[in-house]
């Protein structure tokens, strides 16, 4: 839609420009354009002054107000590090430097007290602002109040909407909206959302920005084939709904709140004044060539009439003046603010005197633009006063959001049935990111729980958090607001940027372990001194307690914290120590027969012996508590053992200490014998089941094709539902092949999830798209007479037969229905091999004998929502 406007835009400008080259001569004092069919002449002022003074009409159905918000999107890491970006290192890699950014915008907007600026990323803000002198701080402070300088957002940044926890959301919002009212006042606090680069938008974002008391949003991002419906039917302005729609004309303050959608948030072609963009600048100077103002100011009101067509429908407002939002910067754009203010001061200028121009006509023929420095506050108080307060505008129901995003272009075949034929990009969704680097995701949430119980135990500590302790939570606030940046946890950013990411999390974790969470667990909780945690418990490493005896009665304390405000009960799992001779692992030879195990987690596994055996226990009552062994076979690895045992009712904002203790067993050492397969690559399928007072799966065996059956059955409805489950991989596209969708070279990637499947013009192809399932020999062990709430398959897939090297996939599964709680937990991982050069997209496909015929179905939102989806 964007680009057919834009093109409209210059053919259209051509003939204008071509009459008002008279009128720009060297010696002429004034220059003309045409306006509404009538050559309208302004005098030129070289070198100024210029007006730029001006704010929004209201109630003058001719006016089209032109909000020009001067903005820059600044990444905390993407292609740098967001310490590279603030201080301009490595400028090889990409020129941008936040510093100089906001010196120079500060410089500009002490020239012009019309001048305004927005700003978003606390993260960076701080990093500068740390770095001012008194006298600058004060002068930044006299800015802020007087609205010229205005933090919009005001995130710690500007986070993901897809892999981000709904409470690091909320965290990263607190962290920079504290940091703008304690170093200026509550009044400088935020009150407009501005998402303008996370690549699509959920529903709980819409509802945190109203439970902030956010006035409205505004995004950059939306998909292609939704922004040309809304575009073609007056909607790319709507109410969005926070609750579930009860009546009809919501208001915005009401149960929803303002959100509008812009084509990106970039400037209009040809009026990107930055250092960097290389558009020509505004040229007034009739004794210098290039002389352009007539002709720029000429495209300059097509793009504004054609923007102000289609968020400004024609049944709507029309006792009321119009508005218009134009984002006038980009990506760290600013590093020389001059170059932008001078131009847009120059618009502003000659912009007003053609609307001079206009009212001295005296007729009501034709749009007159008024143009002036504004920002999104601005705006949204300008379409609050046009459309009464959101009556009028259309509607999106609070349970639906904005994903998946694709940045293609579509036509518009029929606007009723919402039907669209895509010309370009017809696979460029961008769903990739949901499971781009997936143990960074992981660390960030492991990371974010120890966050949570670290300010919790700051808070209720009986003394003020000392130095280290404070110093430890802003490492952590920062470390873990970064993280929620929309090239973070996406997984979009560079290797050594994700490094960085990661070495903050880790150095911050260490240092609020070692200065809050011990000290005041061990105070609080009457343990003794000397203790430590276990960081590595996903790769199930934990000196505490594999170090324990086996030959001789030792023991080690667990505190198991409980960061809800309700009791939580949770299934506690902690490597031990194992000895005996080493399983032999039956890849060794470079094959992998299959195998298929039925056995107790509490029988030792064939070719090892175990020698101790553990005893869990409250610490204070002695009471035993239940626990078992759980034995892993790792592909071409050493087995390992997990101690497991389930932490009941643990009190809230508590802990629950528990003692472990290991003891030598006088029992003799057996080696039990592995069920025989009777032949072939795969066994007769077996049985068995797990489950707790709510559920009840059974595992029914395996086929040939790899997919193992279950069925699950919900004990208080009486519900039994049947699902097979597999493992398998899409080949991923390397983007070479024939035109698809009118575009060459799209690979499947970080942002974008594209599989090498045959493509055409049409949906139905998306269907017959088919991963390769994975022949899977399996160790699957189900749970004893004391363990009935896991199901566990350590998982390898072999190479074909005509193929030597490694297999495509390796991993494990857990299948696990917790003690007590009402859901099934199906986690795992995979390590994929791409050394024969070909990428590989693994998923987990689970099919059941639901019936859906109205493919209606729910997925979350940031983990708070549930969103209808069909």
């Amino acid at each position: 839609m964007a680009a057919f406007l834009w093109c409209v835009t210059l053919i259209t400008s051509a003939a204008a420009a071509a009459q008002s080259d008279q009128c720009n001569s060297p010696d002429a004092a004034t220059t003309a354009l045409m306006v509404n069919g009538t050559l309208v002449k302004i005098p030129l002022s070289p070198g100024g002054p210029y007006n730029t003074t001006g704010g929004p009409i209201e109630d003058d159905p001719r006016i089209l107000n032109v909000h020009l918000v001067a903005h820059t999107h600044n990444d905390p890491g993407w292609l740098k590090t967001v310490d590279q970006y603030s201080t301009g290192a490595r400028n090889v890699i990409q020129i941008a430097n936040v510093g100089l950014i906001l010196d120079s915008v500060v410089e500009q907007l002490l020239e012009d007290a019309n001048r305004k600026f927005i700003y978003v990323e606390m993260a960076f803000f701080n990093r500068w602002w740390r770095r001012q002198s008194k006298a600058k701080k004060k002068v930044v402070r006299k800015l802020v109040a007087e609205g010229r300088l205005e933090f919009i957002n005001a995130g710690w940044v500007m986070n993901d909407e897809a892999a981000a926890l709904y409470t690091d959301i909320i965290d990263q919002h607190t962290a920079g909206a504290l940091k703008v009212a304690t170093e200026f006042s509550v009044d400088a606090s935020p009150r407009v959302g501005w998402q303008i680069d996370p690549f699509g938008h959920s529903s709980f974002q819409n509802k945190a920005f109203r439970g902030m008391s956010f006035d409205g949003w505004m995004v950059g991002r939306a998909d292609d084939q939704d922004m040309a419906i809304r575009a073609a039917t007056g909607g790319l302005e709507m109410v969005y709904r926070t609750t579930k729609k009860n009546s009809s004309n919501c208001r915005v303050d009401s149960d929803g709140i303002f959100m509008g959608l812009m084509h990106m948030y970039s400037p209009p072609p040809g009026f990107g004044f930055d250092v960097l963009n290389g558009d020509p600048p505004l040229q007034d100077d009739p004794l210098l060539e290039d002389l352009n103002i007539a002709d720029r100011l000429q495209i300059f009101r097509q793009i504004c009439l054609a923007q102000g067509k289609a968020y400004n429908p024609e049944k709507e407002g029309k006792d009321k003046s119009m508005n218009i939002i134009l984002t006038m910067g980009m990506d760290f754009n600013y590093q020389q603010a001059t170059s932008w203010y001078q131009n847009l001061d120059k618009l502003i200028h000659y912009s007003k005197l053609v609307a001079e121009e206009q009212r001295a006509e005296g007729t009501d023929e034709g749009v007159i633009l008024n143009v002036f420095y504004s920002n999104p506050r601005i705006y949204m108080q300008s379409r609050h006063a046009q459309y009464d307060g959101g009556i009028s505008l259309p509607e999106k129901d609070s349970d639906e959001d904005f994903f998946p995003y694709g940045d293609g272009h579509v036509d518009v075949i029929d606007v009723k049935k919402r039907t669209v034929k895509a010309t370009d990009g017809g696979h460029a969704y961008w769903t990739g990111y949901f499971t781009s680097r997936p143990n960074f995701k992981g660390m960030v949430r492991g990371v974010s729980r120890t966050y949570t119980a670290a300010r919790q135990l700051t808070a209720t500590a009986k003394h003020r958090p000392h130095g280290d302790q404070q110093k430890s939570l802003e490492e952590m606030t920062d470390a873990i607001g970064l993280a929620q940046h929309h090239d973070a946890i996406t997984g979009t950013e560079k290797q050594h940027v994700d490094d960085d990411y990661s070495n903050r999390l880790h150095s911050a974790q260490e240092s609020v372990m070692e200065s809050i969470v011990l000290p005041e667990t061990v105070s609080r909780f009457g343990l003794p001194a000397g203790g430590g945690y276990c960081p590595l418990l996903n790769e199930s490493i934990c000196a505490w307690t594999t170090n324990l005896s086996t030959t001789s009665p030792s023991s080690v304390l667990i505190a198991v914290y409980n960061a809800l405000s309700h009791p939580s009960t949770s299934l506690v799992s902690l490597p031990i120590p194992t000895q005996g001779r080493e399983a032999e692992s039956p890849e060794a030879d470079g094959t992998f027969d299959s195998q298929l195990l039925r056995r107790s987690l509490l029988q030792t596994p064939s070719g090892r012996c175990r020698e101790g055996r553990f005893r869990v226990e409250r610490a204070a009552s002695k009471q035993a508590v239940e626990s078992w062994v759980v034995e892993h076979e790792h592909h071409g690895d050493a087995p390992s053992a997990t101690l497991q045992f389930t932490a009941e009712d643990v009190p809230p904002m508590g802990a629950s200490i528990y003692r472990i203790t290991s003891e030598a067993s006088s029992a003799p050492c057996e080696h039990p014998r592995e069920p025989e397969s009777g032949g072939g690559r795969r066994p007769s399928p077996s049985s068995g089941s797990i489950g707790n007072e709510h559920y009840r799966l059974s595992y029914k065996g395996a086929d040939e094709e790899g997919q193992y059956t279950f069925a699950l059955e919900n004990l208080k409805a009486d519900i039994r539902v049947m699902f097979n489950l597999s493992l398998g991989y899409y080949e991923s596209s390397t983007g070479r092949g024939p035109l698809v969708y009118g575009r060459y070279g799209q690979a499947s990637g970080a942002y974008i999830f594209r599989p090498n499947c045959p493509e055409q013009p049409d949906a139905r192809s998306i269907k017959a798209c088919r991963p390769k399932l994975v022949d899977i020999p399996i160790i699957l062990m189900m749970g004893g007479d004391k363990n009935k709430d896991t199901l566990r398959m350590e998982i390898a897939s072999p190479a074909p037969d005509d193929q030597t090297g490694p297999p495509p996939l390796i991993g494990n599964l857990t299948i696990q229905i917790p003690p007590k709680e009402p859901a099934v937990l199906i986690t795992w991982s995979v390590a994929i091999d791409v050394s024969d050069g070909t990428g590989k997209e693994a998923v987990l496909l689970l099919e059941t004998d639901v019936a859906n015929d109205d493919g209606n179905f729910y997925t979350d939102s940031n983990g708070r929502d549930w969103v209808h989806r069909k």
